[in-house]
């Protein structure tokens, strides 16, 4: 009987391993949405730039359009990274 409750404990327990497998999961969803998000901010930065009627403002939302669309594929690479590194354990 002691074995029982000890195994139902047991499996109820929220290990490492149970975390690990959940961020194995999730990760992927969340490096998708950094790439969505990088696209629709390079998009949304360059309209701004087109849309503000000088070549100065169309490159300032050109560039701003890069630098946001680097920052979230960099986070989606170190995310994607991440997985590799959790799932091999």
């Amino acid at each position: 009987m002691d074995q029982n409750q000890e195994q139902k404990q047991n499996s109820n327990s929220f290990s490492l391993s149970n975390i690990t497998d959940i961020a194995v999961k999730i990760i992927p969803i969340v490096v998708v949405v950094f790439v969505i998000l990088a696209v629709v901010a390079f998009l949304f930065y360059t309209v701004m730039g087109i849309t503000s009627g000088s070549f100065r403002g169309f490159l300032n939302g050109f560039a701003n359009g890069i630098s946001a669309c680097a920052s979230n594929v960099f986070m989606a690479l170190v995310l994607s990274a991440l997985n590799k590194i959790i799932s091999k354990k």
